[in-house]
């Protein structure tokens, strides 16, 4: 049984300035992790997905990407950044069910943090012990693989990961 015991397999693969953005397959890097407020619009309100402006995010920090199954190798500077939720409201990521019609954020960052632990290798903790070690730095520089699809609206573009996945190293 995983670390989040409610996230399925099938819950762990998600959808949803630079001149390169990863689409396919890479094996990345944990570089840093950095807390942040949740963000709200010009007006103040909640973005879509949040339900409210107070509470906290992740901001993961992965680079080192090496293109693998053929996907495009990167230019120079190869870092992106990946932003879970940890807490809306009074509510946190481990309250929320893995998929929430109103905690639309949260319950998929819950989802996100379910693989990346799995993707890890980390069982022997629980969900908030996780998070707080990933928080204090604990697993930068840690390998794992990922897949990354492109998304645009309008005139904006970037690119999220799809799927993380273990990396087992060559014992050959």
């Amino acid at each position: 049984m995983g670390l989040f015991a409610d996230v399925t397999t099938d819950m762990m693969e998600f959808g949803g300035g630079a001149e390169w953005y990863p689409k396919g397959t890479y094996e990345v890097t944990i570089e840093q992790v950095h807390i942040q407020d949740l963000p709200s619009s010009p007006e103040g309100l909640p973005y879509n997905g949040y339900v409210t402006t107070e509470g906290e995010q992740l901001s993961i920090q992965f680079g080192n990407f090496t293109a693998i199954n053929g996907a495009e190798s990167p230019p120079g500077n190869n870092k992106m950044f990946l932003k879970l939720v940890l807490s809306d409201g009074d509510l946190m990521v481990f309250d929320v069910p893995p998929r929430d019609d109103l905690y639309v954020e949260l319950a998929k960052s819950k989802r996100r943090l379910a693989a990346i632990a799995d993707a890890l290798g980390v069982d022997n903790v629980t969900p908030d012990e996780f998070v707080s070690n990933l928080r204090s730095g604990k697993y930068d520089g840690c390998v794992m693989g990922s897949n990354w699809a492109l998304w645009r609206r309008g005139d904006k573009h970037g690119a999220y990961p799809s799927k993380f996945t273990s990396i087992v190293p060559d014992i050959g």
